[in-house]
């Protein structure tokens, strides 16, 4: 956890976060967005090794002589398409980004069988693991459910003074661009980790509570027919 935001591509399946520096981060990442979304960055055609080549070559361009960045790490999601075309039988990739000596490098990060963590950063992250080790204990253990929930136990238990506030939540999925969704915490509307009290469209977009429940963005409520979930905290409490 720590200092983090998450930004998705509208037009691409692309999504992108960090832990660490607050204000570099959040501006470029937004920056890079727009210039995806603006098709200036990506063309329709690129793999994503050259979409991770192009962010690379951008992240040089503006943090060249840049202080401080040492303890960031910007993590970089993508699909990749069976010859170009979406479709379930698509593939996903995580890399990490880092800067040293001057340079942006980049790790690709092995990702899970099976619903579970990718990757454990920030200041919190020895709070995400306790909390991911009580889900892994229930028998909701290997699910999306699991991990989000464990996250936003996280949240609510950390004593980490830089950790806190609401959950953030974007995804890609086997088919069309990335998306993001909103969070009902505490009873609360959540977009971006920004409160919404009062949209004026609630349902234009996705949203579920903090036992990754689907939700109504109306009522903030359990949308009628989906799928219960148990708080295995309540549960136990």
């Amino acid at each position: 956890m720590g200092a983090v935001q998450l930004f998705a591509s509208l037009k691409y399946p692309d999504i992108l976060g960090y832990v660490g520096d607050v204000l570099f981060p959040s501006q470029i990442l937004s920056q890079i967005i727009d210039l995806i979304d603006s098709g200036v960055l990506f063309a329709p055609s690129d793999s994503a090794d050259d979409k991770l080549d192009k962010i690379k070559n951008y992240l040089y361009q503006v943090t060249n002589g840049y202080p401080n960045l040492s303890d960031v790490h910007i993590y970089y999601g993508s699909r990749l398409d069976v010859i170009g075309k979406s479709s379930l039988h698509s593939l996903f990739r995580m890399h990490r980004l880092y800067y040293r000596n001057k340079q942006w490098f980049s790790e690709r990060m092995g990702l899970p069988m099976k619903s579970g963590a990718i990757v454990i950063d920030g200041t919190g992250k020895e709070h995400v693991r306790n909390a991911i080790q009580k889900w892994e204990e229930s028998p909701h253990k290997d699910t999306s459910r699991s991990m989000f929930s464990a996250f936003c136990d996280a949240i609510e238990g950390a004593k980490d003074s830089r950790s806190g506030g609401a959950p953030q939540l974007v995804g890609i999925h086997r088919i069309e661009s990335a998306r993001y969704f909103g969070v009902v915490h505490k009873n609360r509307r959540y977009f971006l980790g920004l409160p919404v009290p009062n949209p004026e469209n609630p349902n234009n977009i996705s949203w579920f509570n903090d036992v990754f429940e689907i939700t109504n963005g109306s009522t903030k409520k359990r949308q009628f027919g989906a799928q219960k979930h148990k708080d295995i905290i309540s549960k136990n409490s």
